[in-house]
């Protein structure tokens, strides 16, 4: 039985004609609206296998399902149990190998 994947949704970026004049960051991230778009991506595996292979083993697919019903305060205490720089580490993340 096949799963379907879904298509990552694009961050909206800076656009370049600007981010050559200034040091601002490039990916403008996602509004609530892409953001649970992107976590409809997420199938709730029984056993993520995604948790131990997160550096700083953030409990993801619980992090994921609280954007998706917008549960934004909670998905930040989840992110920030076991992670004090999320800024920092989810732009140098490894999920997209």
């Amino acid at each position: 039985m096949s799963r379907i994947q879904h298509e990552k949704t694009q961050m909206p970026m800076q656009n370049p004609k600007k981010r050559i004049k200034n040091f601002d960051v490039v990916e403008l991230g996602y509004n609530i609206e892409l953001a649970q778009q992107e976590s409809n991506r997420c199938v709730n595996c029984k056993k993520p296998k995604c948790i131990p292979y997160c550096p700083v083993e953030i409990d993801i697919p619980k992090f994921i399902m609280e954007i998706k019903d917008g549960k934004f305060g909670e998905a930040y205490y989840t992110m920030t149990e076991t992670n004090i720089f999320p800024s920092i580490t989810g732009r140098v993340c490894p999920q997209e190998e």
